[in-house]
């Protein structure tokens, strides 16, 4: 039945009837009073408005609308969209829920429709302007549900339409539905992209509840408990790799960090967290950057990946100023070389800016992406922003987190996985130390918007001196069988800047931070040893001179080092082979 509502659709000049409205020169355009360079359509019009005839009284509701000026464009859309059955069908299959949707040209029999409601939605601020010549157009109809008073107004429009239809509030025997029932059946609740509860609400009277789940809704001045460990690591670098025994936390402290950290964790606890478990077998990076697919419905399309809607959140102007994290578990059952290998480049070239960033997804893959998210609002605008930006990139909020297991399942870092990458030892402990009865030296409480800042905040330029002399003794050791260079250096001197920006800027007092060697202590265990294994011909002359630069007047200076080389000396004695990760 609703094929009855049926207005031209062709015609160009429905769009100015907002104007007229704003204006309150409806009644003078009608008389012929008030004219425009190009006249609307008159079926058009008369579609729209619900009348029959020109002559005849307006319905009421065309007046009482100019008691909500901002309301009026967006009363015009939805007068407009119920003038004719193809509109209606249209704004069903955009819908988005949560008052948002997206128009898309292919919907459409023809152009000419299209444009038309193109140019209502810019009218009524329902859309952007900027979309102006696009074909896929993002709309929200939020502001509109803030005024219960203009929900009954269009009320009164949607029984006007119904009964244009022939349907009437008393049963017959063609509509035997009251109208909730009626518009249920019609589906016209996803027109305004609402649930029916929610549209009933609204054309009652009652306000809806339209506030934003934006960044803004997180606490920056609450004090949180976090890990200075992971933190400075994080802040030296976007890629971490934590290795330990099963069951000792490894991925539990990343995840606690990004909870944290969630600005919309009410909403979404997975907001800026994706978690992959890497499987066996993987030999390239389809499995997190997605595919070409020729086979599409649509055609050639993208078939995308969580990573990939992480990344688009994290690239968005929306979220550029929130970290992101990528956990990937058991990183090693795949060669990491294979599956990883365009991310450790990308990571890299990111930080050289006289480079010039190459971005994970170009500007025409991202338009076959648009295609895999044709009905989805929350993803199309931050396509939309990614192609202005000439690609999506691997951002700096973005942070790579794997975890590792060694077993005959799994396979060795290499060399260049290693020297683009922080090593943090996950180490089992007693009993008390897991529940909390000794005190954590690493942790501290820093107010969220303190971790924000150091998180995110560009690094200041520094260097040290004493950390070059000290790498220049390592080199003399491992110059021949586990060399280093530019990069590891690097790396390490921007640990110990950051590390000092924890403690000086933010206030941090805890031992690890306050004694240089401590620090020393760190960039061998994530840096420098890592790198070490091989066999007893290999290994026993470099381990007892690393052991031996561990140590100075007979004191242990580095002792976290210290020990971990005298399990790898131990485990080489016994087995004929060891290494950092065994």
């Amino acid at each position: 039945m609703l094929s009855r509502l049926n207005a031209s659709q062709t015609k160009y000049g429905i769009v100015n009837l907002i104007e007229i409205l704003k204006g309150n020169h409806l009644e003078d355009y009608i008389q012929g009073v008030y004219t425009l360079p190009r006249a609307i359509n008159e079926p058009q019009l008369k579609g729209a408005l619900g009348v029959e005839s020109l002559i005849e009284p307006l319905p009421t509701y065309w007046e009482e609308i100019q008691e909500y000026p901002s309301s009026i464009g967006y009363f015009c859309m939805i007068a407009v969209i119920f003038s004719h059955h193809n509109y209606i069908n249209v704004f069903i299959q955009s819908s988005s829920s949560n008052m948002k949707g997206i128009l898309h040209k292919a919907d459409f029999g023809s152009v000419k429709p299209f444009t038309n409601i193109r140019g209502v939605l810019i009218e009524s601020k329902a859309t952007s302007a900027e979309y102006s010549r696009s074909d896929d157009v993002p709309y929200d109809l939020s502001p509109l549900y803030k005024n219960g008073e203009v929900g009954l107004l269009v009320k009164e429009l949607l029984l006007d339409r119904l009964k244009a239809i022939g349907w009437a509030e008393t049963p017959s025997s063609e509509f035997t539905r009251d109208f909730y029932e009626q518009i249920k059946k019609y589906e016209f609740h996803k027109v305004f992209s609402l649930s029916i509860e929610q549209l009933i609400l609204w054309l009652e009277g009652e306000a809806l509840d339209t506030a934003p789940s934006d960044v803004e809704s997180i606490n920056f001045d609450e004090v949180v408990t976090v890990d200075t460990h992971l933190l400075t690591s994080l802040k030296a670098k976007q890629f971490l790799i934590l290795t330990g025994p099963s069951g000792t936390g490894k991925t539990y402290g990343i995840r606690q960090l990004a909870s944290t950290l969630n600005p919309l964790a009410t909403m979404d606890k997975n907001f800026n967290i994706t978690f992959i478990p890497v499987e066996a077998g993987w030999k390239d990076g389809k499995h997190l950057i997605g595919y070409r697919n020729p086979f599409s419905l649509d055609g050639e399309t993208y078939e995308t990946t969580p990573l990939i809607n992480l990344l688009l959140k994290a690239n968005s102007s929306e979220y550029e100023g929130v970290p992101f994290f990528v956990i990937f578990d058991e990183m090693n059952l795949s060669h990491v070389e294979m599956y990883f290998s365009r991310f450790l480049s990308l990571i890299e070239t990111a930080k050289h800016p006289n480079l010039g960033k190459e971005p994970m997804l170009n500007v025409e893959e991202l338009k076959l992406l648009k295609k895999t998210f044709k009905y989805d609002y929350e993803y199309i605008p931050l396509i939309n922003q990614a192609i202005d930006k000439g690609g999506l990139f691997v951002s700096d909020n973005v942070y790579f987190i794997g975890t590792v297991n060694i077993d005959e399942t799994t396979y060795m870092f290499s060399p260049k996985v290693l020297d683009r990458a922080f090593v943090i030892e996950k180490n089992s402990v007693k009993p008390s130390i897991s529940f909390g009865i000794s005190n954590n030296a690493y942790f501290v409480k820093m107010t969220i918007g303190d971790i924000y800042s150091y998180l995110l905040d560009e690094e200041p330029a520094d260097s040290h001196p004493e950390l070059i002399s000290l790498l220049d003794g390592l080199y003399e050791i491992l110059e021949d069988s586990f060399p280093f260079g530019y990069r590891v250096v690097k790396e390490c001197n921007d640990y110990i800047v950051v590390a000092e920006e924890l403690k000086d800027k933010f206030d941090v007092n805890l031992e690890w931070l306050s004694e240089i060697n401590s620090l020393y202590d760190e960039i061998l265990m994530q840096k420098i040893l890592p790198k070490i294994h091989g066999n007893r011909k290999q290994l026993t002359h470099v381990l007892n001179e690393l052991i031996e630069f561990c140590n100075e007047d007979g004191n242990i200076r580095f002792p976290k080092s210290h020990s971990k080389l005298i399990a790898m000396q131990r485990i080489l004695q016994i087995t004929g082979y060891s290494g950092f990760v065994v």
